[in-house]
């Protein structure tokens, strides 16, 4: 699904801004994070499944 030239709704916004912030608060702990499980970062960073993101 592309998006690109397309506006994005608010939900949507809001989507990528806790994704970010989450992500950004993993960078200030420090912690290493492994990114071969991309999936299960993205549903842990939005509060969601993992299978909803595999969806």
């Amino acid at each position: 699904m592309s998006f690109q030239g397309k506006e994005f709704t608010v939900e949507m916004k809001q989507l990528v801004v806790d994704l970010k912030l989450h992500f950004d608060t993993e960078k200030k702990l420090g912690k290493f994070v492994s990114t071969k499980n991309a999936t299960k970062r993205v549903a842990q960073g939005l509060g969601i499944g993992e299978a909803t993101v595999k969806r």
